[in-house]
């Protein structure tokens, strides 16, 4: 009885370890959720993986990236703005005060390749 419930222990253990380093892999190490002050503000990003394309979405609208002569790309959508080097695994977000008291979120799916690679999705809150 003992062996068959350290093998159950072990099996969640390693189920466990697998699950969170695909967590890691789906993410790209950037953070799920961002949540910004009503008085807006700058705040940079750092993750695993490189950059190649940014978009900014809600309920059917949708701003994705513009490539700058910098070599960085930008995507703005409303009161967000989001930047980064073309290859970088950093982004910056800037937001804007808002005027009332209503919450805001909007979505950043950042791509991270150049073209088929790993997708992440960040939901950004005000």
């Amino acid at each position: 009885m003992k062996r068959v419930l350290l093998v159950i222990i072990g099996c969640l253990i390693f189920c466990t370890s697998c699950i969170g380093a695909l967590q890691k892999e789906i993410d790209g190490g950037f953070p799920d959720k961002v949540t910004f002050p009503k008085e807006g503000g700058e705040l940079s990003l750092t993750g695993e993986i490189p950059i190649y394309s940014i978009c900014i979405y809600y309920s059917g609208n949708e701003s994705c990236h513009r490539k700058k002569e910098d070599g960085s790309i930008e995507a703005s959508l409303d009161w967000l703005t989001v930047r980064a080097k073309m290859g970088s695994n950093t982004i910056y977000l800037y937001a804007d005060p808002k005027n009332n008291n209503k919450g805001r979120t909007l979505y950043v799916d950042l791509n991270g390749s150049d073209g088929y690679g790993e997708y992440v999705d960040i939901k950004v809150k005000q």
